[in-house]
């Protein structure tokens, strides 16, 4: 791809052949060189020969055929220089049974296939990623990492060792599997660039997105592959799709461990797809997982735990604008575009004036978490956020910044309350009633 060809490209297996003058890039090389060292000197000659003799390393081993593993001296000779990738190693082991040095089809497979996948996915990066993800479907708990991900499928797939029409057979059906999912994966991974064509599976896929759950991917990709595959309807998937957002929503904001999701979601469609009332069957997972949330424990959740960090701007951004939608009488929704800011109401570092109006208070040890709690928070524009922030409660109120185009702001300026931890307290349960409404189990 040095020289900008187009990887999908018809000619591009044609390019590849090593005898074809002035077409394959072996002579495409030579010929940019000589154009590109023809002016230099011959100390600069010599020290760029040195730099690639040095460097550049041919290894001929001669196998016997039927007894040497070309494939495992592949990888012990790639362990003890630059490691390759999980998926580098895992094209190897896949096309193996696909090369047919006679036809060359196996490099028009690897164009279409392979590398159009990971153009698609973004790179080699994610492209390590959705593999995981993909691999990972229906297995007991989630694949490993980096190299673990090739150690998996190849101890799962023995048969590409061989060069049989079974093996031929499966390798064309992981290929087409991986081709054919890309498109689900980016639905998953980035909703707003790549939406679903339903309006509320897209709308639910940007907000399970904004949890920053990621290990439920193996699970969304199954179902949104048996939507496509006409095994799961789309009333149905979004029902799914529903309930792992409000287990989802309770679970990050009671802070409960997610350490079992490696385990849960992977094969979750498996033991759902038969079963005729989906939302019944995943609440019954969900509860022989021990992965329920109460009522009143996301409820009591938002009175005493933090919702507010500075990594999870995206999930306190979606529980507001969630709950702001709930308040909303009017039907109308404000452009939340323009007022994605979270603001404290009262500031994280308190200033003198601050301290003065608080009293005791500005020393008891609960204050750094009660105004990380639902309460204390709101959504200004960003120029609103930073003239605002360190202003008395009494003040903001007072000022234009603090306009009445959200719910949660109107909402702050009606009460008549010194703003402390007790009025910080009573808003979160206001609030949390109707989060309850909002992430309600069906």
């Amino acid at each position: 791809m040095l020289f900008g060809e187009n990887p999908s490209s018809d000619l591009l297996s044609a390019d590849q052949q090593l005898y074809i003058p002035d077409k394959n890039r072996i002579d495409v090389f030579r010929k940019y060189m000589q154009r590109k060292l023809q002016s230099n000197s011959v100390e600069y000659l010599w020290a760029y020969s040195q730099a690639l003799l040095k460097s550049l390393k041919i290894v001929w081993i001669p196998l016997k055929e039927g007894k040497d593993d070309p494939q495992a001296i592949f990888e012990s000779l790639n362990a003890k220089g630059t490691p390759l990738s999980a998926s580098e190693l895992l094209c190897s082991f896949l096309f193996k049974p696909l090369i047919d040095e006679n036809s060359n089809s196996h490099e028009v497979i690897h164009n279409a296939k392979w590398l159009k996948s990971i153009s698609d996915i973004g790179g080699e990066k994610n492209f390590e990623a959705y593999l995981r993800n993909l691999l990972s479907i229906g297995q007991k708990k989630m694949i490993g990492k980096g190299r673990r991900v090739y150690v998996f499928f190849k101890n799962n797939h023995k048969i590409l060792k061989e060069k049989s029409p079974e093996a031929s057979a499966l390798a064309t059906e992981v290929l087409n599997n991986i081709r054919e999912s890309t498109s689900l994966y980016n639905n998953i991974t980035d909703p707003i660039t790549h939406p679903h064509a339903n309006a509320d599976i897209k709308r639910l896929l940007v907000k399970i997105d904004h949890t920053n759950m990621y290990s439920c991917t193996p699970f969304l990709l199954s179902i949104l592959r048996a939507v496509k595959d006409a095994e799961l309807s789309e009333q149905d998937i979004v029902k799914v799709l529903e309930e792992t957002l409000v287990l989802l929503i309770r679970r990050k904001v009671a802070k409960l461990a997610v350490t079992k999701y490696d385990t849960f979601f992977p094969s979750l469609w498996s033991k759902i797809k038969d079963e005729p009332d989906k939302v019944r069957a995943i609440q019954d997972q969900i509860k022989k997982e021990e992965l329920w949330v109460s009522d009143q424990e996301f409820q009591d959740s938002f009175k005493n735990k933090p919702l507010y960090a500075k990594t999870e701007l995206s999930f306190v951004r979606l529980v507001l604008q969630e709950i702001d939608k709930q308040m909303q009488t009017h039907g109308q929704y404000p452009d939340y575009s323009t007022i994605n800011t979270v603001e404290h109401v009262m500031p994280q570092t308190l200033t003198d004036e601050w301290k003065e109006y608080l009293g005791e208070e500005s020393n008891d040890l609960s204050l750094t978490t009660i105004r990380n709690t639902l309460g204390n928070l709101c959504l200004l524009s960003q120029s609103a956020n930073s003239s605002e922030g360190q202003k008395l409660f009494e003040d903001k109120k007072k000022a234009p910044a603090l306009s009445d185009v959200s719910t949660l702001n109107k909402d702050l300026k009606a009460r008549e309350v010194k703003w402390n931890i007790a009025a910080i307290k009573q808003r979160s349960k206001d609030l949390a009633e109707k989060a309850l409404e909002v992430w309600k189990w069906k």
